[in-house]
């Protein structure tokens, strides 16, 4: 094994070969991995929620949470369940074992909930199973406005600017919130019925069987056949005036003479405002593994597309998590790139030596781009947590190489030629690197393989600096001794730079030196 150097320093072309061949997959590698601004974090867990208006707190208890309560009591693999009742609202919240699969756990919620649905009140909604996802969250915001009416917006946006955003690239679901809808409202007294004879859920009954389209069957006549069916369903608010009511003396009155239909505007459930006027708010869910940034900017051509439809109306985007992932990818990114400056610059005044700084310069973003090669292909995405563990392990990128270098430096001093140097130094200090470098992955080794939250939470971090760790241990083993056995043939030297045939003395590199002897000299004094 610690002859692989030496097989390297041997074969320069198939090495440098190799490392090209590392560069062209990182550059690919990061041009198509994934940007998100978390990890795909899948915690065990999803709650049911389900809606019951104008019920009490006990009414939602006993008549929804408890029957659904007893029906998940079943779903393998469950850990934990709990719930809450409140004013109209029922949540039953359940967490599984962490090694169960959620998407087979929510499909065996939704397969028990269906089965007591009928037992359900009437008022109340469907259940809504949601499995607990971090990538459920919308990422954008588009608020739509314009000079007409509300209802109208809110029509124009549900039967044609919504279809825009859903041929978006990467896009899941889009939610509207904010409108206005018209509804007809039946008003009648409790004293009006008594008097008629007549109760509520007969009413309710006999406006359901009159607003209906009913097939009629087909008629033959010749060649030719025709579907029949009955239209019945109401076209008009006259058309719900008009609906005869049997009364129990055997007389028909029209719901209008005993009842008010009027139309009004239904109840709203939500309500969005641009710059304090009302507006259509539009929430957009990108596909679990959609690229965030790239869904964002498919969702702003198809904005570009509604704008020249629709002149008359303003599309405005209120919130894109796109834009902070991109904020944030760029500041670590900035700091990454001035921590790798740093950590040259450092090499390079202490080994004062431009040609063995050009190798650890060399040997970064070899490192960084093999890295981001084994991120791709672990299925990782570019996000805060990979990011920031980049950024820790750019200074550890070095580290190995920086031994090899310090080595291969101090024999060249002594030895004429240049790839024996990098033969011995490497040769040297190879299970002394190894084993440093496998010391620190065994750190982080557990938490990467953990199970439970802190697993979900650091796994990312852990394997993404184990994996730049072990990318930097082989530049270090191959790359650098082969980029030294070529870079210090003509000679080294810490006093002058070489450029062509002309020498240039270090002017304060001197002085620098002169100031870390001096301080050796005091510390030894120090211990003393």
């Amino acid at each position: 094994m610690s002859d692989i150097p030496k097989i390297c320093i041997k074969r320069p072309v198939a090495t440098t070969m190799l490392i090209l061949m590392v560069v062209v997959v990182g550059i690919s590698s990061l041009i198509r991995i994934n940007m998100d601004l978390f990890p795909d974090i899948e915690y065990p867990a999803a709650l049911v929620l389900t809606r019951y208006d104008n019920a009490s707190p006990s009414e939602v208890e006993k008549l929804v949470t408890v029957p659904i309560e007893e029906a998940l009591a079943t779903v393998p693999g469950m850990d934990e369940m709990g719930s809450m009742s409140m004013f109209g609202y029922s949540i039953v919240f359940q967490k599984f074992h962490m090694n169960t699969d959620s998407n087979f756990n929510t499909l065996a919620m939704r397969e028990k909930i269906s089965l007591i649905e009928k037992a359900l009140p009437e008022k109340a909604e469907k259940p809504m199973v949601m499995k607990l996802d971090l990538k459920a969250i919308p990422i954008m915001q588009v608020y739509v406005s314009g000079d007409i009416p509300l209802e109208e917006l809110n029509n124009l946006v549900e039967d044609g600017i919504e279809g825009y955003f859903k041929r978006a690239d990467g896009v899941a679901s889009i939610d509207v919130m904010g409108g206005e809808k018209s509804e007809i409202c039946v008003k009648i007294t409790q004293e009006r019925l008594q008097g008629y004879g007549i109760t509520l859920q007969q009413l309710a009954q006999i406006l359901m069987s009159e607003n209906l389209n009913l097939p009629g069957g087909n008629i033959k006549h010749g060649n030719t056949e025709m579907v029949v069916r009955a239209m019945g369903e109401f076209k008009e608010i006259d058309d719900i005036r008009n609906i005869p009511v049997n009364l129990l003396d055997g007389s028909i009155v029209r719901l209008g003479d005993i009842a008010s239909v009027e139309k009004t505007k239904k109840e709203k459930k939500s309500a969005s405002y641009l710059n304090s006027n009302p507006a259509i708010g539009i929430m957009i869910t990108k596909e679990s593994d959609a690229n965030t940034v790239q869904t964002s900017n498919s969702v702003k051509k198809q904005i570009k597309i509604l704008q020249e439809k629709y002149p008359y109306l303003t599309f405005e985007i209120g919130y894109n998590q796109a834009d902070f992932i991109e904020n944030s990818i760029k500041s670590v990114a900035n700091s990454a790139i001035v921590g790798g400056l740093l950590a040259v610059i450092v090499v390079f005044l202490f080994l004062q030596n431009i040609r063995s700084t050009l190798v650890i310069a060399m040997s970064i973003p070899v490192s960084l781009l093999a890295t981001f090669a084994m991120m791709k292909y672990r299925g990782m995405t570019l996000n805060l947590i990979t990011l920031c563990s980049l950024t820790i392990a750019v200074g550890m990128l070095v580290d190995n190489a920086i031994v090899v270098l310090e080595n291969i430096f101090r024999l060249r001093q002594d030895e004429n030629s240049a790839q024996i140097a990098a033969e011995k130094g490497s040769k040297e200090i190879f299970f002394a690197v190894l084993s440093s470098t496998l010391t620190t992955v065994v750190v982080f080794l557990p938490i990467a393989l953990s199970d439970g939250l802190t697993g979900l939470m650091f796994s990312d971090f852990c394997f993404t600096i184990i994996i730049a760790l072990m990318t930097s241990l082989v530049v270090a083993m191959t790359a650098t001794p082969m980029f030294c056995s070529l870079l210090l043939k003509k000679g080294i030297s810490s006093k002058y730079i070489r450029i062509g045939t002309k020498h240039y003395r270090y002017k304060y590199l001197p002085k620098f030196t002169s100031g870390i002897e001096r301080l050796k000299e005091f510390y030894a004094q120090f211990m003393k």
